[in-house]
């Protein structure tokens, strides 16, 4: 859901594309039950600053700290992620801003 629910000046072409795949090989049941509600979010999220902002709080409560342990100890001034902050470097990401470490 995040990856594909970023502002609209991003370019996550690749990722819309597959909603509308998504879309073309379930059945109508897939498509109201499950479809039509991650499009709507992935819509809000898109357009919506504070949408994404709760998304991101939500995201952390469930996944407090989990690599404050690794930043004590090794103390790094420079982090270095596969992504630009999709899949599980997105927390590595956040816990290096909140520490004032360069990404």
């Amino acid at each position: 859901m995040r990856r594909v629910s970023s502002s609209w000046r991003i370019n996550t072409e690749a990722q819309t594309s597959h909603i509308w795949e998504v879309w073309g090989e379930n059945s109508w049941k897939f498509r109201l039950g499950v479809w039509l509600p991650a499009a709507l979010a992935t819509l809000a999220l898109r357009s919506s600053p504070a949408a994404r902002k709760a998304l991101v709080r939500a995201q952390m409560r469930f996944t407090p700290n989990i690599y404050t342990d690794l930043f004590e100890k090794y103390q790094p001034d420079l982090v270095i992620a596969s992504t630009p902050g999709w899949r599980i470097d997105r927390y590595l990401l956040r816990e290096a801003a909140a520490r004032g470490v360069r990404p």
